[in-house]
């Protein structure tokens, strides 16, 4: 009961935020609709609503937190009064730090070619990261799990090794590949011992990687101006993609088509289309935002990792 009343205040507390700054409507209408799904989903409501405090104070009082982790894990500590230790806030800090780097350099990277649809494509899978690493930040501090925030660290650290060292120009590495699958193989280990954060975790290693190679792709056509051919984008690290999305597909966490739809750059239906998925085509949700869903999905004619908005009335589970 406490933790629902502590739910209610946040969420009376978002509305008169929301009420005195203005802020758009539809974020409201998802608080509701969280609301309603309180008695299926309990604990998807407490990371949405500390979600929504993370992302207010980070808009509105200025939290230089890229990750939202920061400001996640503050919100928690004061709606729910949870004591969190000091050496946990440091690795908390340190994560943040790791975050900021990897966006210092996408950021740098959109800045310089100053195209839309990167820009877009980049603040995509960057909102992505954010919303993950805070439902990762949430579940371990509301259960004050403090050993899944130092296994988190050590996941944020491992993948930004693997990802800094890739490129573009050269097949995947046997050392690489290796480092990888040993990631992936800790990663699965906390699948078994905390399923939700494991999840969280894998989904965490794709948006890193997807990041980095988004990187990659732009300084290859910064070398070579002429358009890119599927054989070139090929070579950015599909083997990585389709070990995670098998990862996630043997726990179930993929949603299936169920009919051919468009995949948009933004949730907007005048938005660019950037593919037509066909009927049954099997996809992993990185991000949902009202009613459309934030998707990843290989093409098994020929393994490209395509990501993207839907609609969400086209998922089905599987």
């Amino acid at each position: 009961m406490n933790e629902l009343s502590g739910i209610t205040s946040a969420i009376n507390l978002a509305a008169k935020i929301n009420k005195r700054l203005d802020l758009d409507n539809p974020m409201m209408r998802i608080v509701n609709a969280q609301q309603d799904m309180w008695d299926r989903l309990m604990p998807n409501k407490n990371l949405f609503t500390n979600h929504l405090s993370a992302s207010l104070a980070d808009t509105v009082f200025g939290f230089h937190d890229p990750g939202g982790i920061v400001a996640m894990s503050q919100s928690i500590q004061k709606q729910f009064r949870i004591n969190i230790p000091e050496s946990t806030l440091a690795t908390i800090d340190l994560i943040s730090k790791q975050h900021r780097d990897l966006f210092g350099i996408s950021n740098a990277m959109t800045e310089i070619f100053r195209m839309g649809t990167a820009t877009v494509q980049m603040n995509n899978m960057q909102s992505a990261l954010k919303n993950i690493s805070g439902q990762i930040t949430a579940i371990a501090t509301l259960q004050q799990r403090w050993d899944l925030i130092d296994d988190f660290e050590e996941i944020s650290e491992q993948a930004m090794e693997i990802t800094s060292g890739l490129n573009a120009e050269l097949p995947l590495t046997a050392e690489e590949n290796s480092s990888f699958q040993e990631l992936l193989t800790f990663v699965y280990s906390i699948v078994k011992k905390h399923k939700k954060v494991g999840i969280y975790s894998i989904l965490f290693v794709d948006m890193v990687l997807r990041i980095a190679s988004f990187h990659q792709y732009y300084d290859f056509l910064k070398s070579r101006p002429e358009l890119a051919t599927k054989e070139d984008l090929g070579k950015f690290e599909t083997k990585l993609f389709l070990a995670i999305q098998e990862k996630l597909k043997s726990e179930k966490e993929y949603r299936i088509i169920n009919r051919s739809c468009r995949m948009y750059l933004k949730p907007k239906s005048k938005s660019q289309v950037l593919a037509v998925l066909p009927n049954d085509a099997e996809v992993i949700v990185l991000q949902i935002q009202g009613r459309w869903v934030y998707i990843s999905y290989i093409d098994p004619k020929d393994n490209l990792s395509l990501t993207g908005w839907v609609m969400k009335k086209y998922l089905n589970k599987p």
